[in-house]
């Protein structure tokens, strides 16, 4: 289970994806991905990419291993 800091903060995410039908009981997998693990990529002067599932500009993200193969990023402006 994730702790957050001395005052119980923490940042993070869930990713819940929607299976096959002939998946849906699969067993949830737990991972703990940290921000080092997230690449980053500038797409213009102005928008920054963090890849966490999936690939966006030939860069993979950290998760792979879901059966439906999403893309999952965060975009932020500079």
């Amino acid at each position: 289970m994730p702790k957050g800091d001395e005052n119980g903060s923490m940042y993070g995410f869930q990713l819940w994806a929607n299976l096959p039908a002939a998946r849906k009981m699969t067993t949830p997998k737990y991972r703990d991905i940290t921000a080092d693990q997230v690449p980053e990529v500038i797409l213009t002067r102005q928008v920054r990419v963090k890849i966490i599932a999936g690939n966006d500009d030939g860069v993979k993200g950290p998760v792979d291993d879901i059966v439906i193969e999403p893309t999952f990023i965060h975009c932020n402006q500079l």
